[in-house]
């Protein structure tokens, strides 16, 4: 293994664990605690030029910086659009919408 892919792997831990940390402040009360995680985890991204994990592209809103946490600071909900399914996430800090497409079926094939 090389010392590069030692440093990523490292420092997708530290975001990983900075997200966690971000989570529990929001359930505490502590929203600006929470943001200087996720701030702090969004410059290991850029430092080390990693591609955005899933969960922070996902669960953090793009807008205010907040953890989404449901039911804390997000409001879930499932949305039909036409034969596809949208999930709409919206934070409840600051009314910023995210949607994301779920398909039915796999990529290439009908569903009857």
């Amino acid at each position: 293994m090389g010392v590069r892919r030692l440093v990523i792997d490292i420092a997708l831990q530290r975001i990983r664990l900075l997200w966690r940390m971000s989570v529990d402040a929001v359930r505490e009360g502590k929203f600006d605690l929470a943001r200087e995680y996720i701030d702090e985890a969004l410059r290991l991204v850029k430092r080390f030029r990693l591609e955005k994990p899933l969960f922070l592209r996902r669960w953090v809103c793009s807008n205010c910086l907040l953890p989404l946490v449901p039911g804390l600071t997000a409001r879930v909900r499932l949305e039909p659009h036409g034969k596809d399914t949208r999930i709409v996430i919206t934070c409840l800090i600051c009314g910023y919408i995210h949607r994301l497409q779920v398909r039915r079926g796999r990529c290439g094939t009908k569903t009857d």
